[in-house]
């Protein structure tokens, strides 16, 4: 049985998603230790991961409706249209 080889997009979403995970207990772990929140950093983290998530995603979406095979490769032509 021949593996899937996984798509650049896939890769970026699950760092993007590891990252606010890894945030999110770092920011846990120093607020119950010093007492301080930062609310506004973490907000800014939130709507960033979530954000590259929804380009992502668009991008992923948009290509499957085009109908090409490479879903998760971006060629260098179509950013620059």
């Amino acid at each position: 049985m021949k593996k899937k080889k996984m798509s650049a997009l896939d890769k970026y979403l699950i760092f993007c998603i590891a990252f606010f995970t890894v945030y999110t207990i770092v920011e846990v772990v120093t607020s119950s230790i010093t007492g301080t929140e930062h609310a506004t950093l973490t907000e800014a983290v939130k709507w960033f991961c979530c954000g590259e998530a929804f380009l992502c995603c668009m991008i992923k979406r948009l290509k499957l409706k085009r109908g090409n095979s490479d879903v998760g490769e971006v060629d260098e032509s179509e950013i620059s249209n």
